[in-house]
């Protein structure tokens, strides 16, 4: 199942299960859920559309230039060689399901918040698991688009070198990172608490850094796919404070 299905699903379940919840209850969320989502891809399509001036702002370049200084280190000096000392097929299948279980408890956390808070009529509960799909959803869809631009060759590619604009290469960047990281932060934005802040970003990057010994994608695809989720659910968070 592709990440885009099981957000899908998991919205669809929550809306279904607030619906069944009580009839005016289901309105009513269906109803706030249709205004919160319109107004958050306005400001999500804005955002895209101020992008390339606000890459240049002072305050963004002092974390931009040491990812992408990083990141082309990993590039050029790192991803191949560090790849290539996995060649232990159990320890790439267990990472590859852990990467997975990790990420679609992430989706199931966002899912239930919104459900049980449209059950419970807990509007700030709903908002922020609608807002966590939403950011999950957006850094997938934004991950996936820089997938089809580089053409980057998995490491799991027999004798990969990591070679972008290669025929069906589809590694950079980590489409799990993205989307672990965007709804951990759009809910480690809306908690006090430092121990679940800890347990939420422990847990997307643990999942993200997964893919590396699953063979799935190289460091650089990790970080840089990370970085998306970060900044996309934090964006999406800014929005409702």
């Amino acid at each position: 199942m592709s990440t885009r299905t099981a957000l899908v699903l998991v919205l669809t379940l929550g809306l279904m299960g607030s619906g069944e919840a009580q009839t005016s209850a289901g309105a009513n969320c269906m109803s706030a859920t249709g205004r919160q989502f319109s107004q958050d891809m306005r400001w999500m399509g804005r955002g895209i559309l101020l992008a390339p001036k606000r890459a240049i702002q002072p305050g963004n370049l002092k974390w931009e230039i040491p990812v992408v200084a990083a990141t082309a280190l990993m590039i050029n000096y790192g991803d191949t060689p560090a790849s290539r000392q996995i060649q232990n097929l159990h320890v790439e299948n267990a990472a590859n399901r852990f990467s997975d279980i990790g990420q679609y408890s992430a989706i199931g956390l966002a899912g239930a918040l919104y459900a049980f808070g449209c059950a419970g009529h807990r509007d700030g509960l709903r908002s922020t698991g609608l807002q966590a799909l939403e950011a999950g959803a957006s850094a997938m869809a934004i991950d996936s688009l820089l997938k089809v631009a580089a053409n980057r060759v998995r490491p799991d590619r027999f004798n990969s070198q990591g070679n972008f604009w290669n025929a069906g290469g589809r590694s950079f960047a980590s489409g799990h990172a993205a989307v672990s990281f965007a709804i951990a932060s759009v809910l480690a934005h809306h908690t006090q608490d430092r121990w679940k802040k800890v347990a939420l970003y422990g847990l997307a990057g643990a999942v993200s850094f997964a893919r590396f010994p699953a063979k799935k994608h190289f460091l650089s695809d990790i970080l840089v796919g990370s970085t998306i989720g970060y900044v996309t659910g934090t964006y999406i968070s800014d929005s409702h404070q």
